[in-house]
Order: C-alpha cells, then structure tokens, then sequence
C-alpha cells in the first residue's frame, strides 16, 4: 500500500494550493472550524446585528417614555391637581372635589372629559416644557407636572 501526501499532487514535486489539505488549510486560517465555522460565523453575524437592532431601539423608547403625558399636574397654588393614568383614566380635583374622567391625548393636546362637570370636555395644550394649558379665557390655571 503506497501513502500520499496531501499537500501534493500526484507527481508533483512543489505542494499544490489546490490540493484538499491546502485548501484546508486556507479556510482555517479565516475560522478555525472549516464550513461548520462559516455557519456559526453567519449565526453570531445574525446575532450581532439583531443586538445592534435592539440596542438602537433603546434610547427611542427612552425617549418616548420620557414623554409620557401620565403623571400628577397642579397649578402653584395646589388648588387644581389633574391626575392622568395610564389607560385613558384620570382624576380632576379643584378646590378638594375629585372628579373622575377620561382623557384623550394627541401629540400637542389633552383632551379631558368629565361626565358629571358642569363643561364636559376641557382641551389642555402641550407646551415644550411639558405644562398644560387651559382654553384661552378658561378658569384653568397652567398646570405643571410633579
């Protein structure tokens, strides 16, 4: 029985690039574990991009749930105090009575309605630094967020 050497085709006295040990080889040097390296290789690409995806996505969704328009707002007196829950629930107390109502909002809007108020729905405007605004000419102070 007569052994071969890989490197090296039949009758040739120089190693062959193409021989099945070179190209071997060769792939070795990129990945150290052939084809089932390339497939990992792909698999942790797959992963480091979809961790690139999610990793952007954070300080978006930071950003919109730091402007989320639920929390506790009063005028400087304390007198008027709106609360706005998540799920469209709030609660309007002027001067110790506490009303229970529903509010919309859009993105320059709060649209509030109170079914037993004498003025059943009350529009509040955004403004940049997050405080709400009465209709011009209301009794609504502007409220500001604790």
């Amino acid at each position: 029985m007569q052994t071969r050497n890989l490197f090296y085709a039949e009758g040739a006295s120089i190693p062959s690039i193409f021989s099945p040990a070179c190209l071997v080889l060769w792939a070795s040097c990129f990945h150290s574990s052939g084809a089932a390296g390339i497939r990992a290789r792909r698999k942790e690409d797959q992963k480091t991009m979809i961790r690139k995806r999610v990793c952007s996505l954070i300080p978006l969704l930071f950003v919109i749930g730091c402007q989320s328009i639920t929390g506790t707002y009063t005028d400087a007196n304390g007198a008027v105090i709106l609360e706005l829950r998540s799920g469209g629930s709030a609660s309007l107390t002027f001067m110790g009575d506490v009303e229970n109502c529903s509010y919309t909002s859009s993105k320059q809007q709060v649209t509030l309605t109170c079914k037993e108020s004498p003025v059943p729905t009350t529009v509040f405007n955004i403004h940049d630094d997050g405080s709400l605004t009465g209709p011009p000419g209301s009794f609504m102070p502007p409220l500001r967020k604790k």
